[in-house]
Order: C-alpha cells, then sequence, then structure tokens
C-alpha cells in the first residue's frame, strides 16, 4: 500500500512537474498516465520521470514514442512484451521474447496504438 500513498501525495510532492509545464501540445492527461504506469508494476518516482521526459518531449514536438505508450505493450515490469513486434519490427517472427530497456527508450514504431487519446 506504500505505492498508492506516495499516488495519492504526488500532486503534492515536491518533485512533480509545473504546472506551466503540465500543459503539452498534444494535451495528454499525464497523472492518468502515472496511475497506468503504476499498475503496470513501474515505481511511482521512475513514472513520474518518465512523465517528465513525455512532457519534454511533447514540448519540443518530438514525434517518437514509448513502449509505455503503445496499446500493444502486454505484461508487467519486468516482463514486458509487444503484441505486434513483426509489424513494429522488433523481430522477424512472433516470438516469447521480452524488450527489456526497449520499453523506455523513445523510437518511432509502424505498429504503435496509443493507450490514452491524444487531442
Amino acid at each position: 500500500m506504500k505505492w498508492l500513498n506516495q499516488l495519492i501525495a504526488y500532486p503534492h510532492s515536491l518533485d512533480r512537474v509545473q504546472p506551466e509545464q503540465k500543459a503539452s501540445p498534444k494535451g495528454r492527461d499525464y497523472s492518468q498516465f502515472v496511475a497506468y504506469l503504476t499498475d503496470k508494476g513501474v515505481a511511482v518516482d521512475q513514472a513520474v520521470k518518465t512523465e517528465a521526459r513525455l512532457i519534454k518531449r511533447d514540448n519540443d514536438r518530438d514525434d517518437r514514442t514509448l513502449c509505455f505508450e503503445c496499446s500493444h505493450l502486454k505484461g508487467f515490469l519486468p516482463y514486458w512484451k509487444c503484441a505486434k513486434p513483426v509489424e513494429a519490427g522488433i523481430s522477424y517472427k512472433a516470438s516469447e521474447e521480452y524488450l527489456g530497456n526497449l520499453v523506455s527508450l523513445f523510437q518511432r514504431c509502424d505498429a504503435f496504438k496509443p493507450v490514452f487519446k491524444r487531442s
């Protein structure tokens, strides 16, 4: 339940992103994203850091994405798998291999399908 207390305290924590930085060109709801990542087993502090990276990416108008943002990402930490590895260009065949740290790298993916709808 420690993660739940940290998640509840998140909007009031000192490590959070400043409110003026939260408004991104793509209008994403980042608190929903942090909750999504913590449900997948990512620590709250790591989820907040990932959120900050996404805000910076959106403000820089970078078109690359993270596997964390894709609905094809299956599994939980540390056993991440892609449901569409062939279309994504990760593998030549659908295999049982795990993605590892690939989920946290910005990339362009042909199979990308967002978890959250962007405005």
